[in-house]
């Protein structure tokens, strides 16, 4: 969204931002507080969190506490599929155990996040044709480990997205969150699907509200702040 330097003003980025490995962390954290997980699938969690931090456009809270997932970076994506190609090249010319040792361990840590993938697809169809026709920006993901933290982050990226006239889409993973997000304008699209493990998916879809000027804008964000802190 065009206007992510004034957003984050109120979202960390007048401090130092948290390390990829600090803010896997909080997202370990968040996600064991709502279903313990056994080793593998806390190791496959984690290896798709940092493949999503270092792939995914993302908004901080300036705690480290709180974060969301936007969408990717394409430029990213394509850097990182260069470079393990030419990596596995240069292995390849040293030895060629250590190209294939290169491609197993990239497998093994990607196969539970691709089976994770192929059991949502049918679920995650569905919701992509739930959701309206038009560009938009899709929330993938929220993690927050502290009160009130997780709701500013929210705030500010709803505020972003009137300012640059962008609509917004999620999906809600329980009753209690799509209320939760109609709180800030979202409104759910379509009916709730299955997911993987029992779990109910509801597409929601928030609109942009009135434009508004960046005085204004520059004016709600030091206001939503004060409201959060107090």
């Amino acid at each position: 969204m065009a206007v992510r330097t004034v957003v984050e003003a109120g979202c960390g980025s007048a401090q130092r931002q948290p390390s990829l490995l600090g803010l896997s962390r909080v997202v370990l954290e968040a996600f064991n507080k709502v279903e313990r997980r056994g080793a593998l699938r806390t190791w496959g969690l984690w290896v798709g969190t940092l493949v999503a931090l270092l792939l995914y456009e993302r908004r901080v809270h300036r705690s480290g506490k709180a974060l969301c997932l936007l969408g990717l970076r394409r430029g990213r994506v394509a850097s990182a599929a260069a470079s393990l190609v030419v990596v596995s090249g240069v292995l390849g010319t040293i030895s060629g155990a250590l190209a294939l040792s290169l491609v197993a361990i990239v497998v093994l840590a990607f196969s539970p996040l691709a089976w994770n993938g192929i059991r949502d697809l049918p679920a995650r169809l569905y919701l992509a044709r739930a959701t309206p026709e038009g560009a938009h920006v899709y929330l993938h993901s929220f993690a927050s480990t502290q009160p009130g933290a997780g709701a500013e982050v929210l705030r500010q990226i709803c505020v972003e997205a009137d300012f640059s006239a962008t609509a917004l889409a999620l999906d809600a993973g329980s009753p209690r969150l799509v209320d939760y997000y109609r709180a800030f304008g979202f409104g759910t699209c379509g009916r709730p699907v299955t997911g993987r493990r029992g779990s109910q998916l509801q597409r929601m879809w928030r609109p942009p509200r009135r434009p508004i000027g960046e005085q204004d804008f520059q004016e709600i964000v030091p206001s939503r702040q004060g409201a959060a802190s107090s």
